[in-house]
């Protein structure tokens, strides 16, 4: 899910069977119509937007799982119970990519994954500050910001 439909395209040209613009469309309504009313067996939030976090919750299954990846501006944020203790949900949170960054580069150097489509941009050393202006403006449309030799 996202409110950008560049970001929505492109995830499923890499691949996604189903996306969903939640400017456009209610989430839980459509995770709804893809399982037969059932709901989502596993969440995953990546975005640390606070509203995505509401909405899994909503889309998860009875006694599915959600799993927070997402870093939030505010340190606490607001989770109903009523949520997790209904739906009997297990919830848990991970960084991924801990111990994982070997595994990540040999699997880039073999060429097992593609993960170009994901730059947007790319900007000289010397341009470090527009970069970081870049990936900080939203209206900027960017997915990965990298800093290169150029």
């Amino acid at each position: 899910m996202d409110i950008v439909s560049d970001r929505l395209k492109l995830a499923k040209d890499m691949g996604a069977d189903y996306t969903v613009n939640t400017l456009e469309e209610d989430l839980e309504e459509k995770i709804g119509e893809l399982t037969g009313g059932k709901g989502a067996s596993l969440v995953v939030e990546a975005t640390g937007a606070e509203p995505a976090l509401e909405a899994c919750f909503k889309a998860t299954a009875y006694r599915g799982r959600v799993a927070i990846l997402g870093f939030y501006k505010s340190p606490l944020v607001p989770i109903p119970p009523i949520h997790i203790v209904k739906k009997e949900l297990d919830v848990y949170g991970s960084r991924v990519y801990n111990n994982r960054f070997p595994l990540a580069l040999d699997l880039l150097a073999k060429e097992e994954v593609n993960l170009k489509d994901l730059i947007t941009h790319e900007f000289p050393f010397d341009q470090l500050e527009q970069a970081m202006k870049t990936a900080l403006n939203p209206e900027e449309r960017s997915l990965k910001v990298i800093i290169s030799r150029l």
